[in-house]
Formats: structure tokens, C-alpha cells, sequence
């Protein structure tokens, strides 16, 4: 088995570090009760990062002043992330600048690490914010988000905490925007009152915070300048305050992290798997968990019924059945019905043949298009959910499928394709023929992918949904587990819209449908991955 098979954790490793150096800085609505707060951070802070107790990265920030009563900040964040006992170098950097009231003006954020490299650069307009992100033909594509107030910094120094009125059970609300996932975030920090916490063999009286943020308990404790100390995160993360000579010395090898956040299997998976017509695990969760796996996750839909907490899954059959046609069939500007596997025009993405006016009136309406109101060539029949299709096949960030040369391509690879469903079986063969599965640490997108033509399940996954929403295929990213020699790892694969059901689609393993094996836990791109931090080490699976 390669690496790049069970190398699917270290995307949410990524998303989680930057989720969590993302409250360091680009925060919304917060407002600053002593402005000396900042004014205290201009200093270089250190923050050792730790895993399982062992030393395996570091944080530095600093704050100056700049310009015309601008402030600067820069961070840097370090990781050797240990992966079957080689080490792989991961870097997040951010530069920023604010103005005198400290609100954000611009930034420039790189991600760096073997074979990824991602840079985005932002400015703020009014309640919007300009993102720039790079392409590896040199181009440059912009995207805009919408702010819900002008988004202010904050640094390891949280001052602003600390109201003297502050008392245990208050409640703060905190947004934010994460330049990782480019995604914004809200959360809520609960005050838990002043405790004794032993660092590194010292008390210490502290300030300590608490929240929950999809599904998973952060804990900061803080001194009484407001300096973060400590702070406990997600997935076996710990940010200690240290001097530089400390934090910076990061030891030849650290925790091995795929296997340690693998899901143990208890049980036996029959002999006869392959020939069988469905399976059923047992999904346990440590007694500390507050999850609901059905309200909480996509466990449920599809191939996979949830009853208690017993899962089954059901062999998807394949091809499917004669006639199936995809979700939404691509519409012309005109609004002729263009079938359903013609190639899409150059100049339009299938989501923009999608009306999309049409189809907020009548999300904002609560209801789905009567079939008289609906757009010429859009199947009624297939649509159990039109915003669902819809963002299925819409160009992303990091889904470009709306570039001219990827869209040529795929419309290329699928030429002879008479039908949808082989549409999705050549391009599936495709992915997995031309990509070198290798570990990628970093955010994958799919114009680098198709530029390296190297990745794991996370290139894989994104590529594929590019290139098959270029033809009109509906298509979604899935994450979850997937079992691999004793137990299960995390994983990425896809999931088509055909008929009317979504198949999955496996273009790592080359399994279409995936295996009995494959286990969806959400569905969504790189903003999405932060939810499964809340099950790293807390599931187990037990065979049915």
C-alpha cells in the first residue's frame, strides 16, 4: 500500500492549523475593548506547536508599526509532520496590514510544503473582501467575499478579553475569515473563571476560555496581561508560549500521525465482502463526544442508512440503469435544452446554464420550481434538490472548472462517450492513469493538480470533480474512512449525480462504484474537512 492511500488526514491537519492560527488574526465583529491591547503585541512571540506531548512545529508572530499610523503583522507557522516515518516540511505564512484603528486593509497569505504551494492575497472594499489567488500558469484568479463587518486583527496577546466586568458563564461572539480554506467562521468563547494549570512542570494562575466549534472543544488559557499561554485544540494539538531557543527546536522525528489517528476496526471484515450486497458497522463514540453522527455529519443519504448507531451500506449498482441521464442536464443561454451528455460550451459553466435567479426565488420561496416555472432542458424527475445539483456543478476556488483549457480537456477525454455514465468512467480511468499518487501536503486545487500531475486522495478528488462538472456532470467531493490493511483511515473520493442517485466514484482506488469499505462521513471542499477534526481519536468502528 502507498502513502498516498492513507495520506487523507494531512489535508485536515492542514485546515486545522490554519482554523486555528486564523484566530490569531482577520477577526470580524469582536470589538476591542482596550486598545493598548495591540499596542502590548508588538513584541515577537513564540509558540511551541505539540503532538501526543513531542515538540512538532512552532508559531512565531510579530507586530510593528508601519506607515502613516499603519500596523504591520506577520506570521509564521512551521510543522514536521512524521508520515510512515518520513518528514514532510509544511509552512503557513501570512503578512498583514491594518490601519490605526487596527481594522484589516490587506494581506498575503503562502502555503509551502513538498509539491503544494498556495498563495492568496486579499484587500478589504468597504464590507467585501478582493481575494487573489495564484495559478501555476502564472495567471491570477479573484474571487469576492462578503464580510459581515470589517474584519479586525487580533494576536497571541487577547488583552481585549479581559473586560474588568468580566465574569464565568459570559459569552463572547467571534468571526472570522480563514485564509487556508477561504472561509469564514463564527464561534462562541465561554469564560470559565481564573484555574491552576501545570506547564511544564511550573503552576500557573490562568484565564481560561472554552468553546466549541463544529463538534470540537478548544480550551486557551490566558495570564492576566492577556498573553496566551496555552492553548488545547483539535486532533492532539497543543500551542505552549516559549522562548524562541525552545520553540524553534523542533527534534529529528516526531508521533507517527497517520496511524495514530487511525480508526481501530473491532471485528473482522467477512471473507465474502466482495460479493456482497451490502454491509453494516457499528459506529462508537468515546462517551465525552456531544455528536449527533446524523445531524452533525453526512452519514446519512445515498448508499448509507443510519438506524441508532448502526450503519449500512448498499452496494451501488453500476453502470446504472439504461437511461439514466445526469442530475441537470446542460441548458443553452438561450435556454434550449443542450442533452444530456453534450459537451458544454467554452464560454459558459453548467452551473451558470442553470438559471440561477430562478432558483433562489425559489429557495427564498422554500420550495423547488414547479415543473411549468422551471428552465427549458432542467430534468423535474432527477431533482430532489436544485440547490444541491446546482453547487454540484459551479466552478469553486479550488474546483476551477470554468478554465477553458481544463474544460478542452475534459471535453476531450470523454469524445467518445455515448452516454453519462461512460462519460464518468472515462474520466475517472483518466484520473487515476495520468496522476502519480504521492503525499501532498497542502491545499489541493484542481489547475496545480492538472499542472503536477502528482497527488494523493485529495488531488485526486479534486480534479476529478473539475473536470467532470466541466462536461455537466454533477459532482461533489466526499471525505470519510475508508479500510486499509487492519483498520480505517481517512480518505477523499467523489460522488456523481446520475438518474436519480449520487455514485460514488473512487479514483485513487480505481473502484467505481467505491468499495463496501468506503465510509462517507461529510461532503464538501477543503472549508468542510475542519467538522471531521471533532472524530480524530474519538470513533471507533465494530463489524455488524
Amino acid at each position: 500500500m502507498t502513502i498516498a492511500l492513507r495520506i487523507g488526514i494531512l489535508l485536515i491537519w492542514v485546515v486545522l492549523l490554519g482554523l486555528l492560527l486564523g484566530r490569531d488574526y482577520l477577526v470580524e465583529e469582536l470589538q476591542l475593548r482596550e486598545t493598548t491591547a495591540l499596542e502590548q503585541g508588538r513584541e515577537t512571540s513564540f509558540a511551541g506547536v505539540y503532538f501526543r506531548g513531542e515538540r512538532i512545529g512552532f508559531v512565531r508572530s510579530r507586530l510593528t508599526p508601519g506607515a502613516e499610523d499603519e500596523m504591520r503583522l506577520e506570521q509564521e507557522a512551521y510543522l514536521l509532520l512524521n508520515v510512515l516515518d518520513e518528514h514532510h516540511p509544511v509552512r503557513l505564512r501570512l503578512k498583514a496590514r491594518l490601519d490605526k484603528a487596527h481594522l484589516l486593509q490587506s494581506f498575503d497569505f503562502t502555503l509551502l510544503s513538498p509539491f503544494a504551494e498556495t498563495r492568496a492575497r486579499g484587500r478589504v472594499e468597504g464590507l467585501e473582501l478582493l481575494l487573489e489567488l495564484d495559478t501555476p500558469r502564472g495567471g491570477v484568479r479573484q474571487e469576492r467575499i462578503r464580510l459581515q463587518a470589517p474584519p479586525r486583527i487580533a494576536t497571541n496577546q487577547r488583552a481585549y478579553l479581559l473586560p474588568p466586568e468580566l465574569a464565568p458563564g459570559d459569552r463572547l461572539r467571534v468571526s472570522y475569515f480563514d485564509p487556508v480554506s477561504l472561509a469564514g467562521h463564527e464561534r462562541i468563547l465561554e469564560y470559565r473563571g481564573k484555574e491552576r494549570e501545570v506547564i511544564e512542570g511550573r503552576i500557573h494562575n490562568l484565564h481560561r476560555f472554552s468553546e466549541t466549534f463544529a463538534g470540537m472543544r478548544i480550551n486557551v488559557w490566558l495570564n492576566d496581561q492577556g498573553r496566551m499561554v496555552k492553548e488545547q485544540s483539535p486532533a492532539g494539538f497543543v500551542f505552549l508560549a516559549e522562548p524562541e531557543f525552545r520553540a524553534t527546536d523542533i527534534p529529528a522525528a516526531g508521533p507517527e500521525i497517520l496511524t495514530s489517528v487511525a480508526v481501530p476496526l473491532e471485528g473482522r471484515l467477512p471473507a465474502d465482502l466482495a460479493q456482497r450486497a451490502q454491509m453494516q458497522y457499528r459506529l462508537l463514540l468515546d462517551q465525552e463526544v456531544d455528536l449527533d453522527l446524523a445531524q452533525d455529519f453526512d452519514v446519512v443519504g445515498g448508499r448509507q442508512q443510519l438506524t441508532g448507531n448502526i450503519l449500512t451500506i448498499n452496494r451501488e449498482q453500476w453502470p446504472p440503469p439504461v437511461g439514466s441521464e445526469t442530475c441537470a442536464p446542460a441548458v443553452s443561454r438561450e435556454g434550449r435544452a443542450g442533452g444530456p451528455q453534450s459537451p458544454l460550451a467554452a464560454d459558459s459553466s453548467a452551473a451558470e446554464r442553470m438559471d440561477a435567479q430562478e432558483a433562489a426565488d425559489a429557495s427564498e420561496a422554500g420550495r423547488m420550481p414547479a415543473e411549468n416555472e422551471r428552465p427549458a432542458g432542467i430534468a423535474a424527475p432527477h431533482q430532489r434538490n436544485y440547490q444541491e445539483v446546482k453547487a454540484a456543478l459551479a466552478a469553486t476556488p479550488h474546483v476551477q472548472s470554468d478554465d477553458p483549457e481544463l474544460a478542452d480537456l475534459a471535453r476531450r477525454i470523454v469524445t467518445e462517450a455515448q452516454t453519462p455514465a461512460a462519460q464518468v468512467e472515462k474520466l475517472a480511468a483518466w484520473v487515476h492513469q495520468e496522476l502519480e499518487q504521492r503525499p501532498v501536503m497542502g491545499i489541493p486545487d484542481a489547475l496545480s493538480v492538472l499542472e503536477t500531475r502528482v497527488g494523493d486522495c485529495n488531488e485526486h478528488a479534486t480534479l476529478f470533480a473539475a473536470l467532470a462538472r466541466a462536461v455537466g456532470l454533477p459532482t461533489r467531493i466526499t471525505a470519510g474512512l475508508v479500510h486499509m490493511e487492519d483498520r480505517f483511515y481517512y480518505h477523499a473520493w467523489n460522488e456523481v449525480c446520475l438518474g436519480d442517485q449520487w455514485y460514488s466514484v473512487d479514483t485513487t482506488l480505481n473502484q467505481l462504484p467505491a468499495g463496501l469499505t468506503h465510509i462517507r462521513l461529510i461532503t464538501g471542499e477543503t472549508a468542510e474537512m475542519v467538522r471531521l477534526g471533532a472524530l480524530l481519536g474519538k470513533l471507533r468502528l465494530k463489524t455488524e
